[in-house]
């Protein structure tokens, strides 16, 4: 292959770019299983009948609060498809427009504005009803639990609300195993000491594709069934940012069907042999420097194809720049200045390729060690001089969701050799 096309995110819209190679180069693409787009139609029967379900029509519902959990715009799904029919519905069950908040689920994230309301939750929604930033600094309200080291505080409107409803993405997570689900309530919507205190320890307590035995996750979800969810909707994403998937129901019970679901379709078959060059595009979360690092779940599954001397290339397009979170960038209670990455990579170089990302939003993300650039015929010569005129690349287009591994046959005779040898 003498070229490869990659996704990157412009102005929170899906982009492509276009990257040639020299005429002796090699490029094999690792794509995930994947899965078709849900039909919108599909999408929205799916939550209206799973709302019935959860929720009954009463004169009594006129008078109560509605607070509905959504994941911000750093996530890749557009929620329209979603949320209209959720508030079509809640509508005809007698809740009243005015009682109906949409909060959004922040964590340390940057707030949105109204622009960025209509890009992801569509002009309808964005313009028709009420939406919240959360505030981790304030309007938080204590609850029962603890998370780790201190009491836990949540978001008031949302522990307020007579009914509350959750309406997150499942992807691969560093330590949560998997986004959505609790996560939108824990770090989504608590306190700024919840906060610290989740990601100073929670770091430590999983990992990511782990469930069981995950103490960062069963934590946040003791938290959130404390809390009380009515109805909870877990959406899953293929490899164009699109709903390909749509649980709902209760809390645990959508959230794990949907963590099957994303398993098989994020799955992708690990490379063979060695690799010069290993391209890790940081797709569908590329839009703030800050993210890049999310690039690196394609090998926390699988590393092995990495030649001794291979460099390895984060692509993140980061039209965001740096980006933003109250706890991980300079003066944040959490932030570390960076490292070498040598658990994950050893002593192979990070090469950072960027079309927006400066070297003030690198280095507050990479170690000075690392290198940026901002072109790709740049950096194609920078590796022809390395690598030479045969060099082999892996392309991983949606290395921050894929879930690598190896072919069955190979784990097989791995088996085999490891049993003579016993």
């Amino acid at each position: 292959m003498k070229k490869f096309t990659l996704n990157y995110t412009e102005d929170f819209t899906r982009a492509r770019e276009e990257f040639l190679l020299p005429a002796g180069w090699k490029a094999s693409v690792f794509n995930m299983m994947g899965a078709p787009k849900m039909a919108p139609a599909a999408v929205g029967r799916a939550l209206t009948q799973g709302l019935r379900q959860r929720l009954s029509k009463a004169p009594e519902n006129a008078r109560k609060t509605v607070a509905v959990a959504v994941e911000d715009i750093r996530r890749p799904l557009k929620l329209a498809p979603a949320l209209e029919p959720i508030a079509a519905e809640l509508l005809s069950l007698g809740f009243a427009r005015e009682n109906i908040r949409f909060v959004i689920a922040l964590g340390c994230h940057a707030p949105m504005m109204r622009l960025e309301q209509i890009k992801k939750y569509g002009r309808r929604m964005a313009e028709g009803f009420r939406f919240e930033n959360h505030n981790p600094f304030q309007n938080c309200a204590k609850v029962s639990g603890r998370m780790f080291e201190v009491d836990v505080a949540l978001n008031r409107t949302m522990v307020e609300a007579d009914v509350r409803i959750l309406v997150g993405s499942v992807m691969p997570h560093g330590y949560m195993g998997f986004s959505g689900g609790a996560k939108l309530v824990v770090p989504g919507l608590s306190h700024i000491d919840t906060l610290e205190s989740q990601h100073l320890y929670a770091v430590h307590k999983g990992k990511i594709n782990q469930i069981e035995g995950n103490e960062a996750r069963s934590n946040a979800e003791a938290i959130a069934e404390g809390l009380g969810v009515a109805f909870a909707v877990s959406l899953v994403a293929n490899e164009n940012g699109e709903i390909a998937g749509c649980f709902s129901g209760d809390l645990l019970g959508s959230h794990r069907q949907a963590m099957e679901f994303a398993r098989r379709i994020y799955r992708t078959e690990a490379p063979q042999g060695l690799y010069d060059v290993a391209v890790l595009n940081a797709y569908p979360k590329d839009t703030e420097m800050i993210q890049a690092g999310n690039a690196f779940n394609a090998l926390k599954s699988e590393a092995s194809f990495l030649a001794p001397g291979a460099s390895v290339v984060v692509a993140c397009a980061s039209c965001q720049g740096t980006g933003f979170h109250a706890l991980h960038q300079p003066g944040g209670r959490v932030y570390r200045t960076p490292v070498p990455k040598k658990g994950l990579v050893g002593e192979r170089e990070i090469l950072v390729y960027s079309r927006y990302a400066n070297e003030f939003d690198f280095s507050i993300s990479f170690w000075e060690g690392y290198k940026l650039f901002k072109s790709w015929p740049v950096l194609k010569a920078y590796l022809l001089k390395k690598h030479g005129a045969k060099a082999s690349l892996a392309v991983f287009p949606c290395a921050s969701c894929q879930i690598l591994e190896r072919p069955q046959r190979e784990l097989e005779t791995t088996a085999l050799q490891e049993g003579a040898i016993a």
